[in-house]
């Protein structure tokens, strides 16, 4: 009805106005991240740097490479989306104690 009455008397309703962008969070690449990783100065640093780089590969579908620490590994397994893919990277990981993480 008010749409009406505002087309009768010449009045144009006025279109909502865009929602303001949000800046969209990118991600560093896996590049980025092996540097990141190399240049890490504590085991806790280097550690968490590790745990991010084999999440970021494992949610990629990306196998880390065969000289990756068994931290990179284990989270890249327990982030792949593909379970049988995450089963073939698991015979990567032969240290007992790792193992028993995942």
């Amino acid at each position: 009805m008010k749409n009406l009455i505002a087309r009768l008397f010449g009045q144009r309703s006025k279109p909502a106005s865009p929602a303001p962008s949000r800046p969209v969070k990118s991600e560093p690449d896996i590049a980025s991240l092996r540097q990141q990783l190399e240049s890490a100065a504590t085991a806790e640093d280097r550690a968490a740097r590790a745990a991010l780089l084999g999440q970021r590969l494992g949610r990629q579908g990306i196998a880390p490479e065969s000289h990756d620490s068994p931290d990179i590994w284990i989270a890249a397994l327990c982030s792949s989306a593909l379970k049988s893919q995450a089963a073939g990277w698991l015979e990567n990981i032969q240290d007992e104690a790792s193992l028993e993480q995942v």
